[in-house]
C-alpha cells in the first residue's frame, strides 16, 4: 500500500523498484514485480479453468497483467473483480485501481468495490479540505460518481467490501451530525 508498509512487508522487493526506478518510486509509489508462485499459477489456472471468480484487491500488477494474459486466452474472458479498493486517482498507491485495470474491468463488464474510508482516498479528502464544511460521507460519493464515468456502468461498481478493516471510515458532516 503505501512505501512504508511496502517496505515492512517486502524489504527486498521495495528495494529492488527503488533500485530500478533510481529511487523515483519513492515520489509516488514502489511496485512490486513478483508475480505469482509456482503453485499459485497452478491454482489460478485451475480458477480459471472452473471459471472461478478471483478477488484481486490485494494483487499486485504483475500478478493482474499475468491473470488478464491468461483471461484474453479464452474465447469469453472472465471479467475482473476488484473487491475493496479506489481508483488510483484518489489512492495513489499500487493497490489503488490503475487505468489499465479500469480498462479491463469496462471493457469486459467486471465489478469494483470502493471502500468508504478516508485512508483510501487521501488525495480526494485533501482536495475538499478548501472547501466549506464537506463530510467524508460527500468526498466519497464524489469518488462513486468518477468511478462510474471510468468504468463506464453504475452497474460495475459497488460499495467495497472488507471494512472490518483497522481503517478509518468517513469524517461526519457539517454540525457534528454521523453519516456513516
Amino acid at each position: 500500500m503505501s512505501n512504508l508498509i511496502s517496505f515492512a512487508n517486502s524489504t527486498g522487493d521495495f528495494l529492488k523498484s527503488v533500485w530500478t526506478t533510481h529511487g523515483a518510486c519513492l515520489f509516488t509509489f514502489c511496485k512490486s514485480d513478483l508475480p505469482f508462485t509456482p503453485k499459485g499459477n497452478q491454482l489460478i489456472l485451475e480458477l480459471v479453468r472452473q471459471h472461478v471468480w478471483i478477488d484481486l484487491a490485494h494483487s499486485n500488477e504483475a500478478e493482474i497483467f499475468g491473470l488478464v494474459r491468461l483471461f484474453l486466452r479464452d474465447q469469453n474472458p472472465l471479467p475482473l473483480l476488484v473487491t475493496h479498493t479506489q481508483l488510483r486517482e484518489y489512492f495513489p498507491v499500487e493497490r489503488g485501481l490503475g487505468q489499465f485495470e479500469s480498462n479491463y474491468i469496462r471493457d469486459h463488464d467486471g465489478i469494483v468495490g470502493l471502500l468508504p474510508s478516508q485512508y483510501m482516498m487521501p488525495l480526494a479528502m485533501n482536495k475538499a479540505e478548501n472547501e466549506k464544511c464537506v463530510s467524508g460521507l460527500d468526498v466519497f460519493k464524489s469518488t462513486l460518481v468518477r468511478a462510474i464515468e471510468v468504468l463506464g456502468s453504475a452497474s460495475r461498481v459497488a460499495l467495497g467490501s472488507d471494512v472490518n478493516a483497522p481503517l478509518d471510515g468517513l469524517s461526519p458532516g457539517c454540525g457534528g451530525n454521523s453519516e456513516l
